[in-house]
């Protein structure tokens, strides 16, 4: 019985995705630089919002935090990160252009991905 009670706790729990933390936070680059931000999303699809629009996202390749682009992947959209590293505020870097490819993400459009996400989640189980 303890069995059965453990085991249907376990998988209720999985069933849901953590919503991320509210509000804002202070991020740090590797170069010691430091950005204001919020973390958006749960553990299925989550990003970093940028007051500005823009999205960010943590490259494993570069260890630091990009400006996220769209990226296709199958079925549905993803965000990838852009190659770009997000600029420490007040620094030189911050006041540099974007390149083109890099646009601000709408709210609108990340809700809708990370509606299909959990949906794909979901039929994984």
């Amino acid at each position: 019985m303890k069995e059965l009670i453990m085991l249907m706790l376990l998988l209720g729990s999985v069933a849901f995705a953590a919503p991320a933390v509210p509000g804002e936070r202070l991020f740090t680059q590797p170069d010691g630089s430091q950005f204001r931000a919020a973390m958006k999303g749960d553990e299925w699809f989550n990003w970093v919002a940028l007051e500005n629009g823009y999205v960010a996202l943590y490259s494993h390749t570069s260890k630091a935090y990009e400006y996220a682009v769209i990226a296709p992947s199958g079925a549905m959209n993803t965000l990838a990160p852009s190659g770009v590293a997000v600029p420490g505020a007040g620094t030189a870097a911050s006041k540099t252009p974007l390149p083109p490819h890099i646009k601000p993400i709408s709210p609108e459009t990340l809700r809708s991905m990370a509606k299909e996400h959990r949906k794909a989640k979901q039929q994984w189980r």
